[in-house]
């Protein structure tokens, strides 16, 4: 990835970075975590009706990835009011 595109990542709170004497900084661990959060899910060509138990775990997958949306926003508001 490039150095614009990590920063873009950061901006949309899906990378967490540190900032050190006016240098970003990120670790491969926080780039793995990003590249979680971004996976795309391929679409299933069959869909079975009434399937609740999917729906289900779809759902719990988006609040669980809006949640993490979430939290690196406010860590990230908390960094930057902490300068």
């Amino acid at each position: 990835m490039t150095e614009k595109g990590l920063r873009r990542e950061f901006q949309r709170g899906r990378l967490v970075i540190e900032r050190i004497a006016g240098k970003d900084y990120t670790t491969l661990s926080e780039i793995e975590k990003m590249r979680v959060l971004c996976r795309v899910q391929q679409k299933s060509p069959l869909k079975v009706e009434g399937s609740a138990t999917n729906e289900g775990e779809l759902a719990l997958a988006a609040a669980k990835a809006t949640l993490r949306r979430l939290a690196n926003e406010r860590e990230n508001a908390r960094r930057k009011n902490q300068r």
